[in-house]
């Protein structure tokens, strides 16, 4: 069971030894490319956010026949 031969815990970890390394490099290649997504996302949100404080139909500007 602890023999270094296939399917041992031995050999189980010294594999799992020499893919961490490369598994937290593909982590954080994945995260900032979720975060640069994200923020893209966000970015173009903020615009139609923005627009969106009045209803529709609604007067502008309180007093005037001006229609949103």
């Amino acid at each position: 069971m602890l023999a270094d031969c296939k399917r041992s815990l031995a050999r189980d970890i010294c594999v799992l030894e020499w893919k961490a390394p490369y598994c937290l490099q593909s982590a954080a290649e994945e995260r900032a490319r979720a975060d640069k997504y994200r923020g893209e996302v966000a970015s173009l949100l903020a615009p139609q956010r923005r627009g969106r404080t009045r209803r529709r139909g609604a007067q502008a500007y309180p007093g005037t026949k001006e229609k949103v």
